[in-house]
């Protein structure tokens, strides 16, 4: 391996910790659009046909006073909510480039939110009045805990806006979402309305496309609403107890709806490898990992409360989601299918492969991969497929990333110094990924490294074996390998 010049350690630690602070500016910023465009969606039927009542009325009856205003009533709705879906959408695109005047942008409207909240807040404390005639107020044991809870969201808001503004050019380079390879109508229900990213290649027939399509708006809408329940119960206890305990069971009931629909999702969005490779030509990611540990399973992320809550009805992180989020940008995620499934799970699209035939599908898919992903564990076949990228020189588009379990100490130097023998690292190469182990127990360990572009062994460290490190070890490598552009697909056959 002579190409390898030397080696070099990046440390994710820096970048996840910036990564947790901040990603609640990028969810409130997706979900507040997909809310708004909810409502648009909502009350566009009903607008027409209002419109056209109102033309009948008017035209048919003159004397009827109140026609006028409905439309008009109806109308400033109609413009509220187009308002918002706009600026919404300028919100959700300016964010997500975490830009220093993205970051300007969120302190402002945090201060601008903060002191609002503060003023009602101290105002409603001060002089306990209800908003609505013959309600309840709301008693000091469930106002004082809606107010605190408030104050620390609007706290979370301001210290991520003021993380976006100090970050340095490199984290944003790590933090920012890479967007969707899909244009026009696909690109829009990926990125509005947070479709599965291969949703367009598990069309089995029109009716299952359009159920898969529908049931992910659903999961979109529902997750969006649960996160502006939980906007709305900091300003909603002057309405009284009746609304702060309603808005605090829809919450949970658009958590509970998300939760199912994800899952139904998912498995619908699950295709078989053949599928996708007649649907996308280009050049595939593979992944290969052991089948006793199927889809890696990732320690969850130290996000705010907030995050965690909106969390609730999601599926725990494993490698192989990240990697179908971040991988399909540059091309369709495959991998071989775990014998004996009877269901391919949801990620990387599955081919299925006998005991006799499944080496030579890795060689052919491993040559024809545009990058190849490797979750490495101590078992006969990884070796296998590690001396096999080596002889067949596909090492340089190669990320190797060690299976959480294998990446504490004691078993990450001798598992790192196997992998520097049988990759056929240059001596010093090899004594820089043996160093890099931690040699305490909650030291940084060694998660995975790849040869960049300049032959320099990036060697990647995290303290937690998190999805977020993962997540950035992965960006590490396929926009050093990539850039950040997406590779854009050839256009799909009339009947997709």
């Amino acid at each position: 391996m002579d190409a390898v010049a030397a080696s070099k350690e990046f440390a994710l630690d820096p970048v996840e910790r910036r990564y947790c602070q901040i990603c609640l500016l990028p969810l409130l910023a997706r979900d507040a659009r997909r809310m708004f465009a909810l409502l648009v969606a909502i009350f566009a039927l009903p607008w027409v046909a209002i419109v056209a009542v109102t033309v009948v009325v008017s035209v048919t009856i003159p004397s009827a006073r109140y026609t006028g205003v409905i439309f008009g009533l109806y109308f400033g709705l109609a413009v509220f909510f187009v308002g918002g879906f706009f600026w919404t959408n300028f919100l959700d695109r300016f964010t997500s480039g975490l830009s220093e005047g993205a970051g300007v942008l969120w302190v402002v409207l945090g201060i601008i939110g903060a002191l609002g909240f503060v003023v009602v807040s101290a105002t409603q404390l001060a002089s306990p009045t209800v908003m609505v005639p013959g309600i309840e107020r709301v008693s000091p044991a469930v106002a004082v805990p809606v107010i605190l809870f408030a104050a620390y969201f609007y706290v979370v808001m301001l210290r991520a806006a003021f993380g976006v503004l100090s970050a340095k050019d490199e984290e944003r380079r790590l933090m920012r979402e890479t967007m969707p390879a899909a244009t026009g109508r696909r690109r829009a229900l990926i990125r509005v309305w947070g479709l599965p990213p291969n949703y367009v290649h598990a069309r089995r027939s029109r009716w299952q496309y359009a159920g898969l399509v529908t049931l992910a708006l659903v999961n979109s809408a529902a997750f969006g609403l649960a996160t502006m329940m939980i906007l709305i119960l900091g300003g909603v206890y002057p309405f009284g107890q009746v609304a702060v305990l309603t808005v605090a069971a829809l919450f949970f009931v658009f958590i509970a709806l998300g939760a199912i629909t994800r899952r139904i999702v998912e498995r619908k969005a699950s295709i078989a490898l053949v599928d996708l490779q007649s649907n996308d030509k280009r050049a595939p990611i593979l992944f290969l990992r052991a089948f006793v540990d199927d889809q890696v399973p990732l320690a969850a992320p130290r996000t705010p409360l907030y995050m965690k809550l909106i969390q609730l009805g999601q599926m725990r992180a494993n490698l192989d989601r990240v990697l179908l989020d971040e991988g399909t940008p540059y091309g369709p995620v495959v991998a071989l299918g775990k014998p004996g499934d009877t269901f391919p799970p949801y990620g990387a699209a599955r081919g299925y492969f006998s005991l006799e035939h499944w080496q030579g599908a890795v060689a052919d898919l491993a040559r024809e991969a545009a990058a190849v992903v490797i979750c490495v564990d101590d078992t006969e076949g990884i070796w296998w497929e590690i001396e096999h990228l080596v002889a067949n020189r596909h090492l340089a588009k190669t990320l190797i990333l060690l299976h959480p379990k294998r990446t504490a100490q004691p078993e990450n130097a001798p598992l790192l110094g196997e992998l520097g023998r049988r990759l056929h690292l240059p001596a010093p190469a090899r004594e820089s990924l043996t160093a890099a182990a931690p040699t305490k127990r909650r030291a940084p360990r060694v998660i995975g490294f790849h040869i960049d572009q300049r032959g320099t062994v990036q060697i990647l460290r995290a303290s937690r074996t998190s999805s977020f490190a993962y997540l950035l070890a992965l960006r590490h490598f396929l926009r050093d390998r990539f850039g950040l552009e997406p590779v854009q697909e050839p256009p799909l056959r009339a009947a997709a």
